[in-house]
């Protein structure tokens, strides 16, 4: 059931908790809809953080009913917290959500029989073992991959502007499909021509990709949907010919 509260960001990269909150705690909670970002891209780890926010959602809409059929809405205060804390392998760090006593074991094992149903065979997929700094990164590309000597002059001013963006240092897989929409929208907002920005966008993501597939088995960064959408012919991207210059092109189509 947990799929059905499951929904993605705009750009279609972020999966956020999605969830109607029932007309009786409407006016207690102060929305008609909760949402939480999962903080994640990967599905499966969306579906255990989703069960783990389904339990504590039910929890809190059935205390509200609870205390509303007993009390009457008016006057009620009523604190909560939606919170998910996640460990170094980007799961929940407790399986164990707060809950009713009765209904403790029954939440408990749902979060358990998730994680068992969608827990990736290696660790290697959500956690890479060898950390690998941006600088470095750069260099060790330029030297192993099969890049040609022009293609490495066009990508290097571009994965300097990345390097500046993530900074010196940032482990290149630790860098996930959310930052790198977040590079993506920091090159909108930099680099003004629109051929280029896209360019940019596809440099880096082939970096990246080269270190997350080859080095850790990671799946790939995606530009889709992210690449920006031409509003001007091409000829727009340069000046026109002065007429110098148009000289020269007929001197050298006559020579």
């Amino acid at each position: 059931m947990t799929g059905k509260f499951l929904i993605k960001s705009r750009h279609g990269t972020i999966y956020y908790f999605r969830r109607r909150v029932p007309d009786a705690a409407q006016h207690i909670i102060g929305r008609r809809v909760y949402v939480q970002s999962l903080e994640t891209s990967d599905r499966r780890l969306a579906v255990i953080r989703g069960r783990a926010l389904a339990a504590q959602t039910d929890s809190v809409f059935q205390r509200i009913a609870m205390a509303t059929k007993s009390n009457g809405s008016d006057g009620i205060i009523f604190n909560y917290e939606m919170k998910l804390d996640f460990n170094e392998l980007g799961l929940p760090s407790s399986l164990y959500v707060k809950a009713e006593p009765e209904e403790q074991e029954a939440v408990n094992s749902a979060i358990r029989a998730a994680l068992d149903s969608v827990r990736q065979p290696s660790s290697k997929d959500s956690r890479p073992g060898a950390q690998k700094p941006f600088s470095e990164a750069i260099l060790e590309y330029f030297s192993k991959s099969q890049t040609k000597a022009q293609t490495k002059a066009t990508y290097r001013s571009k994965l300097d502007h990345a390097q500046k963006f993530f900074g010196d240092t940032k482990d290149v897989l630790r860098i996930d499909q959310a930052d790198f929409v977040g590079y993506c929208d920091h090159v909108m907002a930099t680099v003004p021509n629109t051929t280029s920005q896209g360019h940019y966008m596809t440099t880096v993501a082939t970096f990246l990709n080269w270190y997350r597939v080859r080095s850790a088995g990671l799946p790939a960064l995606t530009t889709k949907t992210l690449m920006p959408k031409r509003d001007s012919p091409e000829s727009d991207d340069r000046d026109a010919f002065s007429l110098e210059q148009i000289g020269f092109v007929f001197k050298n189509a006559t020579q």
